[in-house]
């Protein structure tokens, strides 16, 4: 990969996470942490980031913000998306859920009476389910990444290829204005792939803050989805797409989400 791609692509993921780690980026983008450093070095000197004690800040990143408001809208915004997507699932039905923080807020607000199966490779996924009594989780084997937590390789591909499922819901990282997904992980980003191959019906999860964004993967165009499941913090207007895709969109409602997880 030509350096100041992965560069950009590096300026762009800590953009959307805010704070990262260097062993983070050296996972991310299957590089050492030397790397990383040398990388996050030159992105400084740009003035995209903000370099810290073993990893880098967002350039627009300030220690003064209140993590724990900004904490609580995030899981407020999320358990909305979470909620409609979960109004899709039918009686019986086999269900492949990716990884990531909406999946695992998905996974908390799944319907346990209506006799579904899940399919995923994701750890927190899995523990998000623990207790869903009625739930029937399959979890695919491989081998563990440690950031984000889900399993990869050969035997996950070879089991999503033998797999007919009702129904994926996948995640994204980055909705470019034109709809183009795309993903930072190359292993997860042809894992959402399969997922959606091995499905008669797609579903695209994500929130508004993903819109603009590109990352380094690709993973598929927003009319490869049958719908496409996001907050109302989303501006349409501003989207390069079709009435057609636009028409794909389902908008879910946060005005009514009031609960604020224990943990905080």
């Amino acid at each position: 990969m030509l350096t100041e791609v992965r560069q950009k692509a590096i300026a762009d993921y800590v953009l959307r996470n805010d704070v990262v780690t260097t062993t983070q980026l050296s996972q991310e983008f299957n590089v050492s942490e030397m790397t990383i450093r040398r990388d996050l070095k030159k992105l400084e000197e740009q003035g995209l980031i903000r370099r810290t004690h073993g990893g880098a800040l967002s350039a627009g990143h300030s220690h003064d913000i209140d993590l724990r408001t900004r904490a609580t809208t995030n899981h407020l915004l999320k358990k909305a998306i979470a909620k409609k997507a979960a109004e899709f699932m039918g009686p019986h039905e086999t269900i492949l859920i990716d990884v990531g923080s909406t999946m695992e807020a998905l996974a908390r607000e799944l319907p346990t009476s209506l006799g579904l199966t899940i399919v995923t490779n994701g750890i927190m996924i899995v523990n998000a389910l623990l207790d869903a009594v009625g739930v029937e989780v399959y979890l695919l084997g491989g081998s563990l990444q440690h950031v984000p937590q889900f399993l990869m390789g050969p035997s996950v591909f070879e089991k999503l290829q033998n797999m007919q499922a009702d129904k994926a819901f996948i995640a994204s990282s980055a909705f470019s204005f034109e709809g183009v997904v795309t993903d930072s992980n190359v292993h997860q980003a042809e894992i959402k792939r399969r997922m959606m191959k091995a499905a008669a019906q797609t579903y695209l999860v994500l929130d508004s803050s993903k819109i603009g964004h590109s990352s380094l993967n690709f993973v598929a165009r927003a009319e490869d989805f049958d719908v496409i499941i996001i907050d109302d913090g989303v501006d349409m207007s501003a989207l390069k797409i079709s009435d057609g895709i636009r028409n794909k969109f389902v908008v879910a409602s946060t005005h009514d989400i009031t609960s604020i997880p224990d943990s905080m």
